[in-house]
């Protein structure tokens, strides 16, 4: 998902830089910049934060982040975050292997244990504990 995710950020990035600067330009760099920025924090694993509250916090719009979503990075902002939160779990799975689910769950931001199981068995096709005992080193 990262690779993905930075490959969508570099061609849009350098899509842009091929046009010329205009001041609509500019500001699609500032929230592209700004987005990313939050993405680079994993601040998608702050729990409980509507869209609006992410927009609110990064000083944009509602519609500025929904266009960074689909533009950018090609799906709506919800599914992101859901994406990059389960591909953190997932890692965090394998390289964790003595923390218990529950609390990576919590640490990526859907403390609800069930939701949590069920968001990952749709993502990945199974369990997550049966995902750590696949992926053992």
């Amino acid at each position: 998902m990262k690779n993905s995710t930075n490959n969508a950020l570099q061609r849009f990035k350098e899509a842009l830089a091929e046009e010329t600067e205009t001041e609509d330009i500019i500001m699609e760099k500032r929230v592209v910049e700004i987005f990313d920025l939050w993405v680079r924090e994993k601040g998608y694993c702050r729990a409980e934060q509507t869209m609006q509250q992410v927009a609110d916090s990064l000083n944009l719009s509602h519609s500025d982040l929904s266009w960074v979503c689909g533009r950018v990075y090609g799906t709506s902002f919800l599914n992101l975050r859901k994406r990059l939160r389960l591909k953190d779990a997932a890692r965090m799975l394998v390289e964790q292997k003595n923390v218990p689910v529950a609390v990576i769950a919590a640490r990526v931001g859907i403390p609800d244990r069930t939701n949590f199981k069920r968001q990952f068995f749709s993502e990945y096709g199974m369990n997550p504990q049966d995902w750590r005992d696949k992926h053992r080193r």
